[in-house]
């Protein structure tokens, strides 16, 4: 542990640089040292997809759905729900997202994340009422519930529910008032009108 720890700071500095390349390939070493944790895996998955390489992104997260287990993991379904919906597979993504919240369980690390991008994908479908009663499961689970009262504002505006959507709008100005994505879908709106 005391080696992954140092390969760590550099990791952390190459991303504060976005230096991609650099962080790819400690990234490598870091999964070649442990080739059995998914988390270390799934985050090279990740750092593939903020530097914008999808198809090797996929491309790993399917290895890793092919070994023992990770088929199952919400974690490793809920990142190839999202990788696909980057590239526009939709279909799959929802399939993907609804298997990752299927497969959650009392003893799943942080839950809401895979509750909310699950959520997400049944916005994206316009099913707002759907969305509603899975973003509700997510607020009982997230400890900071920005994102999912930010889905519920805009599934209830979108059902029609302007005063509900309002009371969750105020919550979020008190809860997060610097988050950006707070910033920028309730204050910046009314700054441009």
């Amino acid at each position: 542990k005391k080696a992954l720890a140092k390969k760590l700071l550099p990791l952390t500095f190459a991303l504060a640089n976005f230096d991609f390349d650099q962080a790819n390939i400690i990234i490598d070493d870091i999964v070649a040292s442990a080739p059995g944790e998914i988390e270390l895996r799934l985050q090279k998955t990740y750092l593939q997809f903020v530097a914008g390489d999808f198809d090797g992104a996929l491309a790993g997260l399917r290895a890793l759905m092919g070994e023992p287990g990770c088929d199952e993991d919400p974690r490793v379904l809920n990142q190839v729900g999202l990788a696909e919906l980057a590239i526009g597979k939709n279909e799959d993504a929802a399939r993907h997202l609804k298997s990752a919240y299927d497969q959650l369980t009392d003893r799943s690390d942080e839950p809401h994340r895979v509750i909310n991008d699950y959520a997400w994908s049944l916005i994206l479908q316009s099913r707002f009422e759907d969305a509603l009663l899975i973003i509700d499961r997510a607020l009982d689970t997230d400890p900071s519930p920005v994102t999912a009262l930010l889905n519920k504002s805009y599934v209830l505006r979108e059902l029609g529910r302007d005063g509900d959507a309002k009371a969750i709008e105020v919550r979020l100005l008190q809860l997060a008032p610097l988050d950006r994505r707070v910033f920028s879908n309730l204050v910046l709106p009314g700054l441009i009108s």
